[in-house]
């Protein structure tokens, strides 16, 4: 009996032992592999072939620019972001926290054990994001990216079309928009005035009712 006693002892160190080991991720971790890996493969597939000179053939060409060579880092470079918590705005009811991610110089990639860095010049990526955050769950909110689907969490009312003011500005962080403003509905419309702070000009935000988790924003001149 002692000795079954003995081994389940050194069973339950060992299992403590390993436990402490693993980790969790830091929260600038757990986002950076997360949106990192979704913007590449939107990239990859929106991107703009004919400003970077690249092709998406299948079968490639001697001395052919691979599309995907820009948005995929090579070993030990990392894409270079700055995550902050965001507290100006809020998720309904708070049900995730907000970060927002920027990436300021575009497309940098820097080596972090040489310190090299690679720039590539992409014209549709965005530099803003937003994310939300909820355990290990993430919603890609904002962003040149794959966009989670979040009007469900929201109370729209085509009947209200003021309803809209906060899922449009979640919706719309990429832009920095603010003075949104109902203007009118024709058919399945909505048209509301904004002013973008990104762009410093105003605009004008087009909601088709028929798939309300994309928006058009015009600017004005």
């Amino acid at each position: 009996m002692r000795k079954v006693i003995v081994l389940i002892g050194v069973y339950i160190v060992s299992v403590q032992c390993y436990a402490q080991q693993i980790k969790p991720l830091s929260i600038d971790t757990f986002i950076y592999n997360k949106i990192y890996k979704n913007i590449a493969a939107y990239n990859i597939r929106y991107g703009s072939l004919s400003f970077n000179k690249s092709i998406d053939k299948m079968v490639l060409e001697d001395n052919s620019k691979r599309v995907y060579e820009q948005y995929i880092a090579d070993l030990d470079y990392k894409l270079e972001m700055v995550i902050e918590k965001v507290n100006d705005i809020q998720y309904r009811g708070g049900m995730y926290a907000l970060y927002s991610v920027k990436l300021p110089l575009g497309l940098y990639f820097k080596n972090q054990k040489t310190g090299a860095s690679r720039r590539f010049l992409e014209q549709g990526v965005g530099t803003r994001y937003l994310v939300g955050i909820k355990d290990d769950e993430i919603k890609f909110l904002s962003g040149k990216f794959f966009v989670s689907a979040i009007a469900k969490d929201y109370d729209l009312n085509v009947k209200y079309p003021n309803s809209y003011i906060d899922f449009l500005k979640m919706k719309g962080f990429e832009y920095d928009l603010q003075d949104i403003v109902f203007l009118k509905k024709k058919r399945n419309i909505l048209y509301y005035n904004c002013y973008s702070n990104l762009f410093r000009k105003k605009g004008l935000l087009i909601l088709n009712l028929e798939n309300v988790e994309y928006f058009e924003l015009k600017l004005f001149n």
